[in-house]
């Protein structure tokens, strides 16, 4: 079964391609929102605990630091993935 936290975190990544929702849709997601989904994606990767994820994982979060730099609750979880790499080698 998939993890249902990841599916619907892909589900939303999808949902902001252009021509997903209908031919000619014109809105964008904000950089704060596209932060946010990543940080989300990103934990949703940690809390699975799969080691293959680890490195999307960070690669994730830091994309929501490039969106967002300096966001308290993206640095931690950054943090916090850090550590979990440290464990893993």
């Amino acid at each position: 079964m998939d993890f249902m936290p990841e599916v619907t975190l892909n589900d939303a990544s999808d949902s902001i391609q252009e021509g997903h929702r209908a031919k000619d849709f014109q809105w964008s997601p904000s950089a704060t929102q596209k932060a946010k989904l990543r940080y989300r994606q990103a934990l949703a990767l940690r809390l699975q605990r799969k080691s293959e994820s680890a490195g999307r994982a960070l690669a994730l979060v830091d994309e929501a630091l490039e969106l967002l730099p300096g966001d308290r609750g993206i640095t931690r979880e950054r943090q916090t993935i850090l550590m979990w790499l440290s464990q893993l080698s």
